[in-house]
């Protein structure tokens, strides 16, 4: 393949794409997918930092576009900032695990966001948001592992590129001004994954800043700006080189048989408000928490890939005394105690469990050891009884989870009939004739 292909497959993707070529379970998989990244920024909403972020970027009165369980609107570019750090601030929306990146936090905040201003209808927005989904998604398998070893945030990074196809969908961008937006990305693209890899994540920020990066790229292509190169993605100082380090990605990852098998069917979503990586052991620490008493226990541990381990157990000095709700959304002896405990791992529990006592006393019980076949977690009671639940993989949320995850995060903010009405448009997305319709639902009665 030339350079330059790479660039003209996914715009030619971007600019071709009809929604009845997508297959029903595909179609279904994004409903879900929106939903629930609607949900978790309406949960977010309700979070002290996340009003502090709100009232640092002020708002417009008379902007377009809502900024999700606000009272407020702003403009296109600040609001779909504004509603990607709502999405992913609590680390919550949905994942693609060998992509390595989330792709709703940034594709739902840039296509929702600016359709409100241009009014598109729901079709419009289905199509759109799976198009960028599907671009994220396709970059990050390219080169899977390898942005996060070079210290980059794959969604933030790719989430502009991503972001640019979708909204120049929307704007019905031709072939050549597709190609100038997705070049423009290019340089626009950001984020280093020091946050995440210190377990100090500060609130979805980074989401939020590549939607808005990626409206303004086709924003300017629109207007007729002209790319940068034609091979900005795959040239020799173009994204992936640069990014992923050289020669380090594969081109077929993204270009073969792109419109016709969708990698967005392969999205996890979760149960927890913690890194997918933590989800198995929590898991199998809920499995134990019918079987073992909390007072029961005398000693804990627990089984994963060093590279977890490395992560979200070291240094244990700090990860076993949390100081906040992200500290402890970081830290396996925290979330294995809460498991135990409680037998779940809700937002709630992470913000007011921190400092509980039998928490606490259960920290210095766990101790880990690498495995990298398995995730297991072992509890011995007191009398010398083990009992041990093993979780060999990932397993997907079902569908009666998520509504209920939904529910228990849009509800408290924007009401359970308003809620309902949300999840009765989305399941109807294709049909639905103004976006705006389900927007206004999103706004929040609180001032």
């Amino acid at each position: 393949m030339k350079n330059g292909e790479i660039s003209l497959a996914l715009s030619n993707f971007a600019v071709n794409a009809k929604l009845r070529d997508i297959p029903d379970r595909v179609l279904e998989r994004a409903k879900v997918s929106i939903l629930d990244g609607i949900g978790t920024a309406l949960l977010t909403s309700r979070l002290v930092r996340a009003n502090q972020i709100v009232e640092a970027l002020g708002y417009d009165e008379h902007g377009e576009s809502t900024i999700w369980g606000f009272k407020r609107k702003s403009s296109t570019r600040t609001a779909a900032l504004l509603n990607g750090m709502l999405v992913e601030g609590l680390d919550y929306s949905d994942v693609h695990p060998r992509a390595g990146l989330h792709p709703t936090s940034v594709i739902l905040p840039a296509t929702l966001t600016f359709s409100e201003q241009v009014n598109a209808s729901g079709k419009e927005v289905l199509l759109s948001y799976l198009i960028g989904c599907e671009a994220m998604i396709r970059i990050g398998l390219s080169a899977s592992g390898k942005f996060h070893l070079r210290g980059f945030q794959p969604t933030s990074i790719v989430g502009v590129l991503g972001a640019a196809l979708c909204v120049g969908r929307i704007m019905k961008l031709e072939h050549e001004k597709m190609i100038n937006a997705l070049s423009m990305a290019t340089s626009l693209a950001f984020g280093s994954s020091l946050s995440v890899r210190v377990g100090a994540y500060y609130g979805g920020i980074d989401s939020g800043r590549a939607a808005e990066s990626g409206i303004l790229a086709a924003m300017l292509a629109d207007h007729g700006l002209p790319g940068i190169t034609e091979d900005s993605l795959e040239g020799k100082f173009g994204f992936l080189n640069t990014y992923a380090g050289e020669g380090n990605f594969q081109r077929k990852s993204i270009v073969d048989s792109l419109g016709q098998k969708w990698s967005m069917s392969d999205v996890f979503l979760k149960r927890y408000p913690i890194s997918y990586a933590c989800h198995q052991v929590v898991d199998a620490a809920i499995r134990l928490h019918s079987k073992v008493g909390y007072s029961e226990i005398a000693r804990v541990r627990y089984g994963d890939k060093l590279e977890n381990i490395r992560l979200f157990a070291e240094p244990s000095s700090s990860k076993k005394r949390p100081a906040n709700m992200y500290d402890a959304k970081t830290s396996t002896y925290f979330l294995i105690a809460l498991a135990l405990a409680y037998g779940d791992v809700t937002s709630k529990f992470l913000s007011d469990k921190v400092r509980e006592k039998k928490i606490l006393q259960l920290f210095d019980k766990v101790q880990y050891e690498p495995d990298e076949m398995d995730v297991w977690v072992e509890a011995d009671k007191k009398n010398g009884t083990p009992h041990k639940e093993v979780v060999s993989s990932l397993i997907q949320t079902d569908d009666k989870k998520l509504r209920k995850k939904y529910y228990e995060n849009a509800e408290p903010s924007i009401g359970r009939k308003n809620a309902e009405k949300v999840e009765e448009l989305i399941r109807d997305l294709e049909r639905v004739k103004s976006i705006r319709s389900l927007t206004k639902l999103l706004l929040s009665p609180k001032l």
